[in-house]
């Protein structure tokens, strides 16, 4: 079962998912609102931890991964979830790390958008 706050990131990532977009870390934080500050380790990890419940529910739920829809607005990861994104998809079973990650994403981004396109899973 979800918390408040994971249930309103998880509200705010389906959104998204319903208009087959993406989201930076910046923009959930700012949307949902956490008022973490992102540029400090231990927020950033905070927000991380909270995208990993979320992603383990989706998994129990038999459904893909939301926070692949939660990337980097900066930098040389613009585009890609961090790391720890992937080390939990690898956890799950969902991806393997001898795969190339660009082409995985694209296609678990893919799932979500069909998953979500009518509004509800």
């Amino acid at each position: 079962m979800l918390n408040g706050t994971e249930a309103r990131i998880r509200e705010v990532l389906i959104d998204v998912a319903c208009r087959k977009t993406k989201i930076s870390y910046g923009q959930l934080n700012s949307e949902v609102p956490l008022h973490l500050d992102l540029k400090m380790p231990t927020d950033k990890a905070f927000l991380g931890h909270l995208l990993s419940i979320i992603s383990k529910y989706e998994h129990s739920q038999n459904r893909p991964l939301l926070a692949a829809l939660v990337t980097n607005g900066k930098g040389s990861q613009k585009g890609n979830p961090d790391k720890s994104f992937f080390e939990l998809a690898q956890e799950l079973g969902r991806f393997d790390s001898e795969t190339d990650k660009t082409p995985w994403l694209e296609f678990e981004q893919k799932l979500i958008y069909e998953q979500w396109e009518n509004g509800s899973a």
